[in-house]
């Protein structure tokens, strides 16, 4: 039989010994967990990131173009009122990057508008960046966060 003055030790090794697992499961954990980044190219990115933020400026500034969204029947719409605009909408997902999509747009006198049908996308967190360039070549980049629910 163990003395009580012995039992020291024993709970000394065993809470040790239960830390170390502890240790080894939680980086066993973060290994398993997949890491999802939001832009592959994020080294560019940050380069490029002053350009951004005048993008970003420039089309605050300016009223080239308009989006809206309809939820209730998950339903985007693109306007302009510039003459020539070229670009891309791009759907990101921050919780799966294969689920990501991207529309270009050519809008022009005759077209000045396009309508985007969301319902093949899934419910969730979705960031919506616009990229477009006006007709003398001035680029400009809008973003916004887009939550999609299940019809209520």
């Amino acid at each position: 039989m163990i003395n009580k003055e012995h039992y020291w030790p024993i709970s000394i090794a065993l809470f040790l010994t239960c830390f170390v697992a502890f240790l080894i499961s939680v980086v066993l954990f973060m290994f398993s967990v997949p890491v999802n980044l939001v832009d592959r190219n994020y080294y560019q990115s940050a380069v490029n990131y002053q350009e951004r933020l005048d993008q970003q400026e420039r089309a605050a500034a300016s009223n080239h173009l308009h989006w809206s969204f309809d939820i209730a029947t998950c339903k985007g719409t693109l306007e302009s009122n510039e003459e020539i605009l070229t670009g891309r909408i791009t759907f990101r997902r921050p919780s799966n990057e294969f689920q990501e999509f991207s529309y270009p747009i050519e809008l022009n006198k005759e077209q000045q508008s396009i309508l985007l049908d969301l319902n093949h996308a899934q419910k969730g967190l979705w960031l919506v960046e616009i990229e477009w360039s006006s007709k003398d070549g001035t680029k400009y980049f809008h973003t916004e966060r887009l939550v999609l629910r299940d019809a209520a």
